[in-house]
């Protein structure tokens, strides 16, 4: 992936995001391709599933059949993310692969933590390397803001490393947190699917 890959991380999104859902016991409430009404309730396109619901039923097929060839629901989607998740990983666009990776973990679990994780794998490598040359450095703050110093770290280890070492890194702190997130909500059923679609070989050599 070159150059803003937004196409390719979506649409890998949406292999993972389901369509649409309202169980009572998930924290997030009825939701759309990932899009929370209880997060996100001024999205442009709650008021088109609401028109989807009224004329055509509530079955949840019936919703998502609908949905599917509404354009102007797609297009909303897809906008929604490339605002409030996409734009905002701008910063990694010369690094496409982690983009992509830091957008997909964003969605899932917020950006900040996304940031946070990749600074992790960042000082993760930075401390391999530590162990060749007996020089100090002082890790970064893994506080999910990604400014200069995270930048110049970044910098730095992709002078001796490529982005797989960090995308390996960052999927194993994932695989922590999504066991961890996933043990205490077993009406989700997702870990399985979410562990299969963290796994490295998915994201490795996608530069």
């Amino acid at each position: 992936m070159r150059g803003d890959n937004f196409a390719e991380a979506f649409e890998r999104l949406l292999q993972d995001e389901g369509e649409y859902a309202d169980n009572p016991e998930d924290g997030g409430g009825e939701t759309y391709r990932g899009v929370s009404r209880k997060n996100w309730p001024e999205w442009e396109g709650w008021p088109v599933i609401d028109a989807i619901k009224r004329n055509g039923g509530g079955a949840r097929k019936n919703i998502n059949g609908a949905a599917a060839q509404n354009s102007r629901l797609q297009d909303a989607v897809r906008e929604f993310y490339r605002k409030n998740f996409w734009t905002p990983t701008a910063c990694l666009s010369g690094v496409p692969a982690l983009r992509s990776k830091v957008f997909n973990f964003g969605v899932n679990a917020g950006l900040k933590r996304a940031f946070a994780t990749l600074q992790k794998a960042i000082n993760l490598c930075r401390e391999d390397e530590g162990k060749a040359e007996p020089a100090a450095k002082v890790p970064l703050r893994e506080d999910g803001l990604f400014g200069p110093a995270s930048r110049a770290a970044l910098e730095e280890v992709l002078r001796g490393r490529s982005e797989d070492a960090l995308i390996d890194a960052m999927c194993l702190e994932q695989m922590r947190f999504y066991e961890n997130f996933f043990r205490n909500r077993p009406y989700w059923g997702r870990y399985p699917q979410r562990a299969a679609f963290e796994r490295r070989a998915r994201w490795r050599g996608t530069a």
